[in-house]
Parts: C-alpha cells; structure tokens; sequence
C-alpha cells in the first residue's frame, strides 16, 4: 500500500463496501450481546471490542484507496465472532421469556437475514458453476493452443501460459499509471507492433474503484492492431490486423469450440 502512495481515493465504493461489512450477521449479533458486555466491565471483553473497533475504522480508512474490496474488514467480523455467539445466547433466553420478542426475531430472521443470505448463497453457488465450466474450456484451449506460441493476456492465469508474460496484473498497471508511476508506453508499442500471435482480454469490460481493469491507452493499442476473433467462456481472443491470420491458430480454435465474433466497419467494437 505503501507503494501506492498517494493512492487513488474511492468514496462512493468504500462507503459500498462498509455497508455490505456491516449487513453481516455477526454484526448485529455482536450488538444484542454489547449491553452485556458493558455492564459486566471485563478487561478480555474490553479488549475484544476494543480490539475490532480499532480494527474495523483501520479497515475503512485503509479501503478507500480504489484498489480495496470486501476482505478488508474480515479481521473486525472475526473478531466479533465471540461477541455474536454470545448475543445468540443472550437472544435465545430473551425470546422463551417474550413471546413478542421471539416473534419479532423469527420475523427479523425469516425476512431480513434469511432472504437475502440464502440468496447469495444461491447466486455464488450458481456462478461458480458456470466459473468452473468456464475456466475448464479456458484451460483446455491454453493446453491445446497456446502452448508455444506468443501471447498477450490480460487475464493473469492465462498471461502465465507465455514462457515470458509482458504483463501479469492489468489493474495495477491501470492504478500506477493514473498515479504517474508507470508509463505503458513499452507495452503498448509491443503490441502496435503486433509481436504477438495472440492477445486475450475479458468479456464484458470490467471495471473496479472507478478505475478500468485494463489500462485504456493499452485497450486502445490492441483495438488499433489486433481484430477480434472469437469468445470462449468470458475470453475474448484477437489476431493481429497487419499480418494474414495462422491457419493452424484459426483451425485450433474453431476445433475448442471458439465462438466466432462478426464485426465490420460499421459496427462497433464487442464489449470487452
């Protein structure tokens, strides 16, 4: 983080994400136990809360750079864990006494944490098939095609596939250059040049802290030199403009099942 100094400040999108950190059930779990926890003044609950308190505003002040996300504030949810089982506790024996009070937290329960919990549930359960499947073909067409020949990749894992990636983390290049410490320039001639027998980018274009996943001096680079090919999962695949396409390149292609791209001049660019 140091090296990243200034940093790119995110406002709107660390705002984001404390509001999806404090959504957690542990939160207000730990909160029906925090009464309690006053009350009694032990010097280990103290800490405890003291502890991610400290660790919760560190964790924001630090998430506003544009490069943070969600996993910054794992430590203070851990860290409330104790504090939750503790409100479960504290509400279970609350709610035999009250009858209203069982009703409401069945309620709070069955409309607020539920719904919303079981539905991300379902949601990464459902991409995440589709991630292996799409990784699978991803990875079948790397073994089948790439192997020995030179690529450009902004997708890191397929970046890895060249004996010498020119670049393995398209985002960090997007941040140092914003910051003026970074200057792509060698990069992008590499590409004008067409010195690659293929660049891979993602599907759809992306973006993170309101800043592009792919550095748009090095997207428009490859959109002047290189012509889209075909899609295979959420990877675009683009052969060079200046040179007659590989015919063992096209013909591997279309064997793993690469998705044509049709585009003409009037049409704009796919959306990657």
């Amino acid at each position: 983080m140091l090296a990243l100094s200034p940093g790119i400040k995110d406002v709107r999108g660390c705002l984001k994400l404390i509001s999806e950190a404090v959504k957690e059930p542990v939160v207000p779990l730990a909160l029906a136990a925090f009464p309690l926890v006053v009350s009694v003044a032990c010097p280990r609950w103290a800490l405890l809360i003291l502890f991610a308190s400290l660790s919760f505003l560190l964790s924001g002040f630090a998430d506003l750079q544009a490069g943070g996300n969600i996993n910054y504030f794992f430590e203070p949810l851990f860290a409330l864990v104790p504090a939750a089982v503790l409100g479960v506790v504290l509400l279970t024996q609350w709610a035999r006494r009250r009858i209203g009070l069982a009703v409401f937290l069945s309620a709070l329960v069955g409309v607020y944490l539920l719904p919303s919990k079981a539905h991300e549930l379902y949601r990464a359960d459902q991409s995440q098939g589709d991630a292996v499947k799409s990784g699978n073909d991803t990875f079948r067409i790397a073994q089948n095609v790439l192997q020995g020949r030179h690529i450009f990749s902004t997708v890191p894992r397929l970046a890895m596939m060249d004996p010498a990636p020119v670049l393995m983390e398209s985002f960090l290049v997007t941040y140092l250059q914003r910051l003026g410490k970074f200057d792509p320039q060698p990069i992008i001639q590499r590409i004008r040049n067409s010195e690659f027998d293929l660049v891979i980018t993602a599907t759809p274009s992306r973006s993170w802290g309101g800043l592009p996943l792919i550095s748009p001096d090095i997207h428009r680079a490859i959109e002047a030199s290189y012509t889209p090919q075909c899609v295979v999962g959420h990877y675009l695949m683009h052969l060079p403009r200046s040179r007659s396409g590989d015919s063992g390149l096209l013909e591997a292609l279309d064997r793993n099942r690469c998705v044509p791209v049709r585009v003409d001049n009037h049409s704009p660019s796919p959306n990657w």
